[in-house]
């Protein structure tokens, strides 16, 4: 099976860090966190804390988009946005193919291995939010010191 990750350079400005889309496979999030990761501590070198933080919410989301959504299907497509804001900020954008249901954090289970992704992102970010449509949204804003 060919897996197809690939950057959406033509979409970039000069406050974006990274435009990817790539397949619907749990097998590409260690790639994309790994350049995620180099593009943030490449241009916030000073807030390893932001760069962990953004990395490990942008590693939720992209799981909960495979597992969760019709991106997980032999077809579907994962697609990332990772733009600096002022202040420093970073806002993280994570679409998806959708499902039947909106993101929202659910009480997980005791014991349970998952289940907690959302309230990661909650408790690493300033806010964050879904925008419903075709291609569901789920957005976050991270700032040195926003966690919980």
């Amino acid at each position: 099976m060919v897996m197809v990750s690939q950057p959406v350079a033509s979409e970039l400005d000069e406050h974006d860090l990274l435009i990817h889309e790539f397949e619907g496979r749990t097998e590409l999030v260690p790639e994309i966190r790994a350049l995620a990761r180099t593009k943030l501590a490449s241009r916030l070198s000073g807030w390893p804390d932001l760069v962990y933080d953004v990395t490990l919410a942008l590693t939720e989301l992209m799981s909960n988009a495979i597992r969760h959504s019709l991106s997980g299907s032999d077809s579907g497509h994962v697609r990332v946005a990772i733009r600096l804001l002022d202040g420093p900020a970073v806002r993280v954008e994570v679409s998806d193919d959708g499902s039947e249901t909106t993101p929202l954090p659910n009480a997980a289970p005791e014991g349970a291995t998952c289940g907690r992704g959302l309230h990661v992102v909650d408790a690493l970010s300033e806010s964050w939010g879904v925008r419903t449509g075709p291609r569901p949204v789920v957005w976050a804003v991270f700032t040195p010191g926003a966690r919980a």
